[in-house]
């Protein structure tokens, strides 16, 4: 992700305008586009006009909208962000419900009425990461007659592709149907493989398996008599160091933390996320088993912990952070803001990722600590998660995404009385200044930063 361009008032309102650059710059902006927040782009919008003899003109029109979040939903290689548009004009009137979809090469501009440290973490790391780094493992599963290949990135785990094919049962009569069969699958893997990836920036590939298929497989890959791309005959001789062959259980995801755990290639993945979380989370179910004193899960106890300076490595699944209630994300966001301050790690994980799965099935927040803290409750999974779903940790109704938008409606006929005469290149950050000392003048700055022609002159 490329950061284009940033402001800050200083009291935690402003916006940032980014280049999305990669598919996984699109699931980075899933976790950080929430509800509440705004997001300005170029769109499309479709009208309809009735001419005079009753026949009905669709026109698409190309125009710059700001919308104000309501959902977002991930699509793989787009992000559809739904909302309200913040802003009047000639085709689309404020309030009106519209749907920006974002892709890559797509700019735009996100703001929030507060970059809390969760949110300023999240994308200092997005712009930090860079494409085709080291960070990624790549793993193909392969078993009888079907194959699964991933992609384990430090954002999430995501099938690439997977590959069907009957193979033929071998015998003294029916050996040449079975080799012809299973060279026939071996052939669907590489034609996926070669269609899916560039095997000149592949750091590595693990093959995996419960039988001897992967085997077979990389044998047959590695055979030239059986490759008719002589192009890729040749690259494969000079990536031939990048395969590991290892035995899995199965070829599904599930297997996919047996490789990560898998104590001969721990020097090798050491360095990825993806390992890192996985070893955290084992160690964690370890203390629990072993010295359940020194952690803690759910949302009371790890309050509890954090309010007692105890706690040593903050655990939390991005899919509390994408919760539509703004008490959950407020919470959220005073926790992991205080854990830094006071010296504790702080760990996101990705609900995609097998450990990620498992810290979601403990509420979603936990906590290894430095030292036992009194008075934590023993008991409170049910409790907890309750309160996560609700917002409140007695229970009740879920009024978190109302809230967030009680101040949009109230804003209305507010923001009529904040029509901007012509501004300067310098006013949008003076008028961040005087509109953002509280968040019941956020649309009244979506408005003022409507006017600044230059900023948005590139994205017209």
């Amino acid at each position: 992700m490329k950061l284009l361009k940033s402001k800050n008032s200083g009291d935690g309102f402003g916006y940032v305008k980014l280049k999305i650059e990669s598919e996984d710059d699109i699931w980075e902006l899933y976790n950080l586009i929430l509800s509440g927040d705004s997001v300005r782009s170029v769109t499309y919008r479709k009208t309809h006009k009735e001419n005079i003899s009753g026949t009905v003109t669709i026109k698409v029109h190309k125009l710059v909208m700001t919308v104000i979040v309501k959902n977002t939903e991930y699509g793989g290689q787009a992000l559809r962000v739904s909302g309200f548009n913040a802003i009047d004009n000639e085709h689309v009137k404020m309030g009106q419900h519209h749907t920006l979809e974002l892709k890559v090469g797509s700019e735009l501009v996100l703001y929030k009425r507060s970059w809390d440290w969760l949110a300023r973490t999240r994308l200092d790391e997005a712009c930090k990461k860079k494409i085709g780094t080291g960070d990624d493992i790549l793993i193909l599963l392969i078993g009888n007659g079907v194959a699964n290949m991933f992609l384990v990135s430090s954002q999430k785990t995501s099938k690439l592709f997977t590959v069907s094919h009957n193979i033929t049962r071998g015998g003294k009569n029916n050996n040449n149907s079975y080799k012809e069969s299973k060279n026939k699958f071996f052939q669907m893997i590489i034609q996926n493989l070669v269609s899916h990836l560039n095997f000149n920036d592949l750091d590595n590939i693990i093959l995996g398996g419960p039988g001897f298929f992967k085997d077979d497989f990389f044998k047959y890959l590695f055979d030239s008599d059986n490759q008719k791309n002589k192009e890729f005959t040749s690259i494969l001789k000079r990536k031939k160091h990048i395969f590991i062959v290892t035995k899995t259980s199965s070829v599904f995801q599930s297997s996919i933390d047996e490789i990560l755990l898998n104590e001969d290639f721990q020097e090798k993945l050491k360095d990825t996320k993806a390992f890192q979380q996985v070893k955290l989370i084992q160690h964690f179910q370890y203390l629990l088993a072993t010295n359940p004193d020194l952690v803690c899960y759910g949302l009371k106890n790890t309050e509890n912990a954090l309010e007692n300076n105890a706690i040593e490595t903050l655990m939390v699944s991005d899919a509390l952070i994408r919760s539509d209630c703004l008490k959950i994300r407020s919470k959220l966001a005073n926790i992991t803001g205080m854990n830094n301050s006071m010296g504790g790690k702080t760990c996101i994980f990705s609900s995609t990722h097998n450990s990620g799965k498992t810290l979601e099935n403990m509420s979603g927040i936990a906590a290894i600590l430095r030292f036992p803290v009194e008075h934590l409750l023993e008991c409170e999974v049910d409790e907890s998660n309750q309160a996560w779903e609700t917002g409140y940790e007695g229970g009740g109704r879920n009024d978190g995404q109302d809230e967030d938008f009680d101040w949009f409606k109230k804003e209305k006929d507010e923001i009529k009385k904040h029509q901007m005469p012509q501004l300067d290149n310098n006013s949008l950050e003076r008028q961040f200044q005087q509109n953002s000392t509280t968040s019941d003048n956020f649309l009244a700055s979506l408005k003022s930063d409507k006017q600044d022609d230059d900023f948005f002159s590139d994205m017209d």
